[in-house]
């Protein structure tokens, strides 16, 4: 009997400060020339992202003494989705995971061995991607549901360290 109280606490105080939350990963390719296209080949071509890594920050409204934002890193299953809880009441940013690697990591990963089509950005074009969240939610109102859109770019898809030189479609 003693213990109600607490379990009625711990009970209300997750209801409160952490809602159930559905995340969803997608990716549009544009139309990258050729032929003239029909509406929808314009429009692009939208595919899930699955067993994607993202890291979400997030920092309380209420909590005025600190700066630091709390971070979790989540796994979205083979379709791009997860669900799980998030606090209601915070500053919310989303990246995804490869955001979190060093430069030189990044080149690592995202290495392209033509040199005639491609160039290496400059670092800090690479670290302007770094910084910028997929997902950023500042006000109090909540979305239960988050979806998010990544925009690849012709010939490169989402490689942040490369741009396209080369030749254009006709």
């Amino acid at each position: 009997m003693k213990n109600y109280p607490f379990l009625f606490l711990f009970v209300c105080s997750s209801g409160l400060f952490s809602q159930k939350t559905h995340v969803s990963l997608t990716a549009r390719t544009p139309y990258c020339g050729g032929a003239k296209p029909s509406v929808e080949m314009a429009a692009g071509i939208t595919r899930n992202l699955g067993n994607y890594y993202l890291v979400v920050e997030f920092k309380k409204f209420n909590n005025s003494k600190s700066s630091e934002w709390s971070r979790m890193e989540i796994a979205l299953d083979e379709n791009g989705n997860w669900s799980g809880k998030i606090p209601k009441k915070c500053y919310l940013r989303i990246f995804l995971a490869d955001q979190m690697l060093s430069v030189p990591k990044l080149k690592v990963k995202y290495a392209i061995s033509d040199s005639l089509h491609y160039a290496l950005k400059d670092d800090s074009a690479i670290e302007q991607w770094k910084s910028r969240p997929v997902f950023e939610k500042t006000d109090k109102k909540f979305n239960k549901f988050i979806k998010l859109e990544l925009l690849e770019t012709c010939f490169l898809g989402l490689n942040p360290c490369y741009k396209y030189i080369g030749p254009k479609p006709r």
